[in-house]
């Protein structure tokens, strides 16, 4: 199953390089108020719009008084801030490929529209972007993700990717439940909220469109909601039976039941995903995957990273009868979302069902169950909630209970490593550690 993609470029430092130039602007701007500027205050401000740039401004170097001053000289630099600036290499590259595959194309800045137009108009840029949004659109700035929420109102998509070089656009895209993703090609600012990290343009295909399994969202907290609206459009009755009726031939072991699909997610004010999701027969899902013209359907799942006191880490080896990714290597647990469960605590309770039911370990092994993200099987359609199981101690693990899996051991990070780099994993275990990772960083900080 295939998804369409939307890729969404913020402008200035992503599309044009301004960003040498407005931090110029930035420091000759306070010096001429007697104040002095400083680069982490200027990543706080990047991308923000100017009434909250100079609020800001006044606010931290007591420039009461001189607010009118501060936007005058502000607005000038920026009426011909466009003038020199260069494309920022590989992005016309980067267009032109995105579109050869056929994917949409939209801007999203906090820059005027006049001065966007300007910009594609000069670099001849225009044709490559479907939908354009600019801060004129919008009554909140980055990091408030209304910019990022219009974007989805006029271009649907399965999977929204976004450029982004500031944390105020990344914090922007995470909230808008947008994949986002950190151009750095100078310097790295830590940050929770991106997904990917590249230092060119070159890197954004290969190192995320073209791996088979992407995280779509990180966050420690998530809840499962039924909305009740924009219902799944179903195939005719006799089409789903037909469909079924011939996959039962092939397969007598098929059971229909409700099943979990996937609709959207978004990101609350406190940083809680929100997976809307809604319930349907398997049989109509079978359908959606076996017949062409038929919108693809998403089922939601779950996905574990289980790792016992020694930092080992639980993997289990495919089953040869089993129809995916077979003989490859997968983290345990992973299964089904239940149907019509709801909450904040759903995916955790699926995740030590399915824990239990693979490997024999029970709750009472269970230190601690924590929420890592979304993450997406791009070649198969199917989400993931992702969670980190941490043991009390260490075990020894039987026999597989499950006939999905062959065998099933603990393995050290290392011999993880090395399963991946000769390619005998499925593509989950790369965005698992992945997210584990970030997850380990993060508690480090909190207690520095």
């Amino acid at each position: 199953m295939s998804q369409v993609f939307t890729v969404v470029f913020d402008m200035d430092g992503v599309v044009v390089d301004t960003v040498g130039h407005l931090y110029k602007a930035y420091l000759d701007i306070l010096t001429s108020f007697g104040a002095v500027g400083n680069r982490e205050e200027f990543e706080c401000l990047n991308g923000a719009r100017l009434s909250e740039i100079v609020s800001t401004l006044v606010f931290n170097h007591g420039l009461a008084g001189q607010e009118e001053a501060l936007r005058d000289h502000f607005s000038n630099r920026f009426e011909c801030l466009y003038e020199d600036v260069d494309l920022v290499d590989g992005v016309t590259d980067l267009l032109a490929q995105l579109r050869e595959r056929g994917m949409s194309i939209c801007l999203a800045s906090s820059a005027q529209r006049k001065h966007i137009d300007f910009v594609l108009s000069k670099f001849n840029l225009t044709a490559y972007f479907d939908v354009i949004v600019s801060g004129d659109d919008v009554a909140q700035a980055k990091p408030n993700p209304e910019i990022y929420n219009l974007v989805k109102n006029q271009c649907k998509s399965d999977v929204y990717l976004v450029i982004e070089d500031s944390i105020n656009g990344l914090a922007s895209a995470w909230f808008a439940g947008m994949v986002p993703i950190y151009y750095c090609p100078d310097r790295v600012i830590e940050n929770n909220y991106a997904s990917y990290m590249v230092s060119s343009m070159a890197l954004v295909i290969p190192s995320v469109l073209d791996q088979q399994a992407m995280i779509v969202q990180r966050s420690s907290r998530l809840t499962i909601i039924d909305s009740n609206e924009e219902k799944i459009p179903l195939a005719l009755s006799e089409e789903v039976e037909n469909t079924w009726q011939r996959a039962l031939l092939e397969n007598p072991r098929l059971f229909n039941d409700d099943v979990t699909m996937y609709k959207s997610h978004q990101v609350s004010a406190s940083g809680c995903i929100e997976v809307d999701v809604e319930s349907i027969e398997y049989k109509h899902v079978l359908h959606s995957l076996l017949s062409s013209g038929t919108k693809n359907r998403v089922p939601l799942g779950v996905s574990g990273i289980v790792v016992d006191a020694n930092g080992d880490m639980l993997i289990g080896k495919r089953s040869h009868c089993v129809t995916e990714y077979r003989s490859c290597y997968e983290f345990i647990p992973s299964g089904g979302l239940p149907a019509n469960k709801f909450g904040s605590s759903a995916h955790l309770d699926q995740i030590l069902v399915e824990l239990y039911e693979e490997s024999n370990v029970g709750p009472d092994d269970v230190g601690s169950v924590h929420t890592l993200g979304l993450i997406l099987d791009v070649n198969n359609g199917v989400m993931d909630i992702a969670a980190l199981v941490t043991l009390k101690s260490t075990l020894t693990i039987g026999p597989s209970r499950n006939a999905e899996y062959d065998d099933i051991n603990f393995l050290t990070a290392d011999e993880v490593e090395e399963l991946i780099r000769l390619n005998q994993v499925v593509p989950s275990v790369q965005v698992l550690l992945n997210l584990l990772s970030t997850r380990r960083r993060q508690l480090v900080s909190d207690t520095i």
